[in-house]
């Protein structure tokens, strides 16, 4: 059951957001899409702090995490068919502070040769690429499953690495931070609503309903509310989960700032809160996850 400990490594890349401005006066509508142009490159870094506590069988365990994750985003082509986008990792740190031991790792610097997750930093300088349709929906991604095997680690690690950035994990998680355009003109005070759903941590997968808001537009910056109702079920495809029951609900509230004229996030910041329980072989195991996530973007 120790192994229950979830680990949420998040690898997703941000948001990138176009705002069409309509009128000059930021009562009027403006539309959104994706309008990122062929040639550009851009410098994206998302940064997770996570407290995961649980309970099993009267005793308490504990989990922090901060993980930083640097990505450089290379538009290859823009045209009717959406983007191309050649995606390659800058950096990877991470603190872990588990019941049994605490582990750091930063690629930018030397760690320690005997350190468990040196092996990620195979990683870094590996490119994959990202086809998203013009709505903002990732169709396509290529190229992970051959970055995973060239870190080369046993069994276990593997299948963990294959859980987490498999083809179809990244899909969904891209997809969950593009697919969030209203695709009609909205004006300053309105919203709209997007539901999407990811696999989390190779085991669950997570259903936001999300809702969006225009508050404001400041100096060529839409300030943009999100709150999220969270939902966690265990995935399908996995054995162990689907002998679970789960009960764990949340919220996320947050604020993304873009810059209306390049399309860019330039910052955001998601708080969420999860709360409840699971249940397997006769043991109810109650749960809270915290997390804040904050990314920011810049224009190469």
């Amino acid at each position: 059951m120790k192994r229950l400990l979830f680990h949420f490594l998040c690898l997703v890349g941000p948001i990138l957001l176009s705002i069409s401005p309509i009128d000059s006066q930021a009562q009027q509508s403006i539309f959104f899409k994706l309008n990122l142009q062929q040639g550009e490159k851009y410098q994206f870094n998302m940064h997770t702090k996570q407290k995961v506590q649980q309970e099993m069988m009267g005793n308490a365990m504990t989990i922090n995490q901060d993980i930083e994750v640097e990505y450089l985003y290379d538009i290859l082509e823009n045209n009717q068919q959406g983007l191309h986008i050649k995606t390659t990792y800058q950096r990877l740190a991470m603190h872990m502070e588990l019941p049994q031991k605490t582990l750091d790792y930063d690629s930018k610097h030397v760690n320690d040769e005997n350190n468990p997750l040196n092996k990620l930093g195979k990683m870094m300088g590996k490119s994959f690429d990202v086809y998203i349709s013009p709505e903002g929906k990732v169709t396509k991604v290529e190229g992970l499953r051959a970055i995973i095997d060239s870190i080369g680690s046993d069994a276990a690690t593997q299948q963990v690495l294959a859980q987490q950035f498999s083809d179809s994990a990244f899909i969904h998680m891209m997809d969950a931070s593009l697919n969030i355009y209203p695709n009609k003109k909205i004006r300053v005070g309105e919203s709209w609503q997007k539901n999407v759903s990811m696999p989390t941590g190779g085991m669950m997968d997570m259903s936001l309903q999300s809702t969006y808001t225009l508050n404001n537009i400041v100096n060529d910056q839409a300030h943009i509310q999100v709150r999220s109702d969270i939902k966690l079920s265990p995935l399908a495809s996995n054995e162990v989960t689907n002998n679970m029951e789960f009960n764990l609900t949340g919220k996320q509230t947050g604020e993304l700032q873009t810059d209306i004229q390049s399309g860019l996030v330039s910052s955001g910041s998601l708080h969420q809160e999860i709360n409840g329980n699971l249940s397997a072989q006769g043991f109810k195991i109650p749960m809270t996850i915290i997390s804040d996530i904050t990314t920011t973007g810049k224009k190469r």
